[in-house]
């Protein structure tokens, strides 16, 4: 266990609830990201719905598959085959956006994609 070394009840009950308050910051982070339902199709930062996908467009719900499964990290290495265009599925992805709370833009080398909130939320 994680409290091995700790001398008292009190330490160790105040590790636990320093390792509660860690897990419960982890998920408000974590709700401070945006979310893809890959069933319903939708982006989503919060309450605010920010791109409802009606037509297939697989290289896009590729990206946004990625960053949710690594839990919206910053920046993703680019999933796509060499054969496709990052640049043009970047640009596809901010497209029609209903809400201008986070946009995606290209790494800066052009081989990863970079999320980022463009208004404060």
């Amino acid at each position: 266990m994680f409290w091995r070394g700790l001398s008292s009840k009190q330490d160790r009950t105040s590790a636990l609830i320093a390792s509660d308050k860690n897990r419960t910051i982890d998920r408000l982070e974590y709700q401070r990201r945006p979310q893809y339902d890959a069933e319903l199709r939708e982006l989503r930062y919060g309450d605010a719905l920010l791109k409802r996908f009606s037509q297939p467009a697989a290289n896009q719900v590729l990206i946004l598959q990625v960053f949710e499964e690594c839990r919206w990290p910053n920046r993703i290495d680019s999933p796509l085959p060499p054969t496709k265009s990052l640049p043009n599925t970047v640009r596809d992805l901010n497209r029609n956006m209903k809400s201008e709370l986070v946009r995606f833009r290209l790494d800066g080398e052009g081989n990863g994609v970079v999320w980022e909130l463009t208004a404060p939320a």
